[in-house]
């Protein structure tokens, strides 16, 4: 008896390899040279070293994200008023649209008022407000029936209780979402690394990638590939998270 195929399944493989057939062409070249000359440049002080910038970046820049955005999704839907709420979510609007490149001389001249120009710490204080994400849990908090809030309330969940047991777990989806989005972003940050930032040993691997030294192309593109692994497993694992809660639902 033959299988039959619902057309989302389908559909699914397809996306399933459109994405995976880039990192296939990216291993390919790799084929047949030998390991302890492709490990040589991974090892080094400079790679090492900017991964553990970029892991900074990407860890860090999701937890400050997700604390500022968080709240103020919250807040838009539960006390702002529709006029604020319209207004609030225009400028999140408008905010996105404009583009990155105008605001980085002021945010060039803010870093170097406070002090923060060329470090890690100036980086995450330029990206901590991100108005795609206030959008995201605003949306994430709508989409909650408001007795859930009030029953809450009534039975005298608050605060950090309230936060931990009900709220959190209901926004788990789109918490793992913004998580994946935010890491990625600060995980590929070019310009502003480039901008910010002026001393090498602060420099995330994003940059440090095609300026390995004495590292040859194969030996680039091996690192190219360890340094795309763990995006490739956080994609995996925020999916299988998601489709998860989406099938409890």
């Amino acid at each position: 008896m033959k299988t039959k195929y619902k057309p989302g399944y389908w559909v699914r493989m397809l996306l399933a390899a459109g994405f995976l057939m880039p990192c296939l062409l990216l291993i390919l070249p790799l084929a047949g040279e030998p390991l302890d000359s492709l490990w040589g440049a991974v090892l080094s002080c400079d790679y090492l070293r900017g991964y553990g910038n970029t892991l900074v970046l990407a860890l860090a820049g999701a937890v400050i994200q997700i604390a500022v955005a968080l709240p103020a999704g919250y807040a838009l839907e539960r006390y702002a008023s529709k006029g604020t709420r319209k207004i609030c979510l225009v400028l999140c609007g408008l905010l996105m649209l404009l583009p990155q490149q105008a605001l980085m001389l002021p945010q060039y001249l803010i870093l170097q008022k406070m002090g923060l120009l060329d470090t890690l710490a100036g980086l995450l204080v330029v990206t901590a407000f991100q108005p795609w994400m206030v959008l995201l849990f605003w949306f994430g908090t709508s989409r909650v029936d408001q007795e859930i809030f009030d029953a809450a309330a009534c039975d005298g969940a608050a605060g950090m209780t309230f936060s931990r047991r009900i709220y959190l777990p209901l926004m788990a989806p789109y918490l793992a979402a913004a998580a994946l989005l935010s890491g990625a972003e600060s995980w590929n940050l070019l310009e502003q690394p480039m901008i910010f930032l002026q001393q090498k040993d602060h420099y995330p691997l994003s940059i440090l990638l095609s300026r390995l030294p004495e590292a040859d192309q194969a030996q680039k593109l091996f690192g190219g590939v360890l340094f795309l692994l763990p995006l490739v497993i956080a994609f995996g694992a925020v999916c299988g998270r998601i489709r998860k809660n989406a099938g409890d639902i």
